[in-house]
């Protein structure tokens, strides 16, 4: 066998290189392929079906070929080839027409019957079906009848809103009712302004509070032992506002 060299590729990684070195392309890979008869298996197989949908379809009359076949004819033929078989009928406990298995459940009846369709290569009913369905149905007399509402009916009121809607295009008029206007034509009352009397006498009272804050907080700390720690600052800033309400006290008596 003639040695051949491996030319390295740019685009191509080692593990690449190496694939291709076993592929059909080469001596090598056709050796590997022959050897695991990796082309024998599935033409057999092929050959193997295509015999059998041969014979198949050579037991068809034209007009088997040419029309599906019914469910019922589907599941007769199924019964026939069952009662016919030499296989064991084992008792099993699953719906079915052969022996030994239990009559199938509405659910799996319909179950089996699509299934027959589906091995009959039907995929919708045929015509004869669905009228002879039809004329069982007790509730079918021949006509078409509307469809059942899927929400609830319209009332008289949500009619009117709706045709209010179409005629403004989606953007009617506001409605103001009498008493609506009434209030609008109220003249909304404007707060009284503080005379400086007034406003000088709240920033007393407040000045005042801040000063009881600081007290009360001061005789706390004096009750837990630390009074030494804020004794010096709590003094001042009352001392501060002492300042501030001897000047507003001076502002009152010449107001």
């Amino acid at each position: 066998m003639p040695r051949r060299y491996i030319y390295a590729d740019e685009d191509k990684d080692d593990d690449e290189l190496i694939w291709d070195a076993l592929g059909r392309g080469s001596a090598a890979g056709r050796h590997l392929y022959n050897l695991y008869n990796g082309n024998t298996d599935g033409k057999r197989f092929g050959n193997m079906q295509s015999a059998y949908n041969g014979e198949v379809e050579s037991r068809k009359t034209a007009e088997e070929r040419r029309l599906p076949m019914d469910v019922e004819e589907a599941i007769k033929r199924d019964e026939a080839f069952l009662r016919s078989t030499t296989l064991k009928r084992w008792q099993v406990n699953v719906p079915g027409g052969f022996t030994g298995a239990r009559k199938p459940t509405e659910d799996e009846e319909l179950r089996l019957k699509f299934e027959a369709q589906r091995r009959a290569g039907q995929s919708r009913k045929p015509e004869a079906t669905i009228r002879r369905e039809m004329r069982a149905d007790p509730d079918f007399n021949g006509t078409s009848r509307a469809p059942k509402p899927s929400k609830p009916l319209l009332g008289e009121a949500e009619k009117r809103r709706l045709q209010r809607l179409r005629e403004f295009n989606g953007r009617p008029p506001e409605v103001v009712r009498p008493q609506k206007l009434s209030e609008r034509s109220k003249v909304k009352e404007q707060p009284r302004r503080k005379t400086q009397r007034e406003q000088l006498e709240e920033l007393f009272e407040a000045v005042v509070g801040e000063i009881e804050e600081r007290e009360a907080f001061l005789h706390e700390m004096r009750a837990h032992g630390r009074g030494d720690r804020y004794e010096h600052a709590i003094r001042a800033e009352i001392a501060e506002r002492v300042n501030q309400l001897r000047g507003l006290d001076e502002r009152l008596n010449a107001a």
